[in-house]
């Protein structure tokens, strides 16, 4: 610990106080002395526990090194969104390492299954408001930038979720006051779409939700790569005061990010305000969610069974809010609905119709729970008659139709009738075969058969058809692997 304590007290001159040096380097001054303060918080971290690590500064400062690592990371955070268009990178290598260093300590937190402290807590508390609303503020500012110019939205899509799920373990360990805040300023700003003229523009306000709605989801689930989704542990275990489902700020602001959502399928105000970006963010959020919150209902029972007290009582809510008065199945109908809209009203959005198909729709399938439910929604009837028809959903590209082939076919599975189940494959492969049949019986077949849209019509027919008759087999699950990606 001593030795911990002098490189510590070697190194604060660097970073200490860290708007003061952070000036210092916006007028000049080196920024190297400071990436290295940087790196040696990142290595006492790894090298403690997180309290030994907020406790080293406490034997020369009135705070805790947390408390430094929060200041640090804020003036990081306004130095790259402050100096976007500039060659400036030293608040970008100072951001990659200080959040790295927050990941280790929330890490070994949760390792050790111990909160963090008041005062930690406090601090990412505190540093995780600068955050969004320094990200709120160059959201809003980019609104009316040159695309080409606006290197807000340009990073790499895996850079931009990486720095956003650390954003969100910040978030998670002071989970009572960030959601609630996530809660109000989404409000707010669906709010202000509500109430403003049709002569004012909204394009501020649709920026801010975008990026509103790509942090909600980093805090709300889990990526989950490969794996089952769960509800996030720092969630569940948290809010053991809340009472009243109605009450839970997750709960409050998962429906109103879905109430919001819903808005798209009005024509009217899908055209105003529903951009193919702001589809994609919604879209993404749905597919994590769902995946996430409609929880089988068996281990929402086996959580009440344990006990109603403190943190069980928490995670049961959130457990089973999700299906409370029908709303899970009205959120699939919805999902349904939505999916549909993507897919034949914004033709030509590859990204958009890719989120779609690989992760809304597939999400909805994947747990039996969820797709037994939606097998038997008239919206889902009207997409798998949309498929099978071929006309309205011809315009997407052949990887997407194969990929809708496979989630269409893997709900048969959850048919519980055999006899039902042999319909509905039956009803997507009539129109298909019926297609075949037809296109090899034209009497031109010999002189249309080296088109190249004859060639891509037949391709993908016969590879629907395979799909098609794999799930008759038995296998039509197999194929679909998570996030259908």
């Amino acid at each position: 610990i001593e030795h911990f304590m002098h490189i510590l007290s070697a190194v604060i001159l660097w970073i200490e106080p860290p708007n003061v040096i952070a000036e210092s380097i916006r007028n000049g001054g080196s920024e190297s002395e400071f990436i290295d303060g940087c790196h040696v918080l990142l290595s006492v971290a790894s090298l403690t526990s997180s309290s030994l690590f907020d406790n080293l500064l406490k034997s020369i400062r009135q705070y805790g090194t947390i408390n430094l690592l929060s200041a640090l990371t804020s003036e990081a955070v306004k130095s790259v969104l402050d100096n976007q268009n500039e060659e400036e990178t030293w608040g970008s290598d100072a951001l990659d390492i200080l959040l790295e260093t927050w990941n280790v300590i929330l890490g070994e937190a949760c390792a050790d299954k111990s909160p963090m402290s008041a005062d930690g807590a406090l601090a990412a508390s505190n540093l995780f408001k600068i955050i969004v609303e320094s990200h709120l503020k160059a959201a809003a500012d980019s609104a009316f930038e040159d695309s080409d110019d606006a290197e807000y939205f340009h990073v790499s899509v895996s850079k931009r979720d990486e720095q956003l799920a650390l954003y969100a373990l910040i978030a998670r360990a002071a989970a009572d006051t960030t959601i609630p805040f996530l809660e109000q300023l989404f409000s707010e700003r669906f709010a202000r779409l509500s109430q403003r003229d049709v002569e004012n523009d909204p394009t501020r306000t649709l920026e801010e939700l975008y990026w509103l709605l790509l942090i909600t989801s980093h805090v709300l689930t889990d990526s989950g790569e490969g794996e089952t989704l769960l509800i996030p542990e720092a969630l569940q275990a948290g809010f053991t005061n809340v009472v009243e489902v109605a009450q839970h700020p997750v709960v409050t602001l998962s429906w109103s990010i879905i109430n919001f959502s819903r808005q798209c399928l009005d024509p009217g105000i899908r055209g105003r305000y529903f951009s193919p970006r702001l589809m994609e963010a919604v879209i993404w959020f749905l597919a994590r969610w769902v995946a996430t919150y409609l929880v089988p209902l068996d281990v929402s029972r086996e959580i009440d069974s344990v006990g109603r007290h403190g943190s069980q009582h928490s995670r049961k809510l959130l457990n089973s809010f999700a299906w409370d008065n029908n709303q899970g199945e009205l959120v699939l109908d919805f999902v349904v609905l939505m999916s549909m809209v993507a897919l034949t009203t914004y033709q030509g959005e590859i990204e958009l119709q890719t989120l779609t198909c690989q992760k809304l729709l597939a999400s909805v399938v994947r747990r039996k729970h969820t797709c037994a439910y939606v097998v038997q929604l008239d919206s889902w009837r009207d997409l798998t008659r949309a498929f099978a028809s071929g006309r309205s959903l011809f315009s997407l590209s052949g990887r997407l139709q194969r990929s809708l082939a496979e989630t269409l076919a893997c709900a048969a599975s959850c048919i519980k009738d055999p006899e039902a189940s042999v319909q509905y494959l039956r009803d997507l492969m009539g129109p298909v075969a019926g297609c075949l049949v037809e296109n090899a019986s034209r009497s031109d077949l010999k002189s249309v058969a080296h088109q190249p849209d004859v060639i891509y019509m037949v391709s993908m027919h016969v590879i629907c058809f395979k799909l098609f008759e794999a799930s008759i087999m038995g296998n039509n699950c197999r194929s679909v692997a998570y996030w259908n990606g």
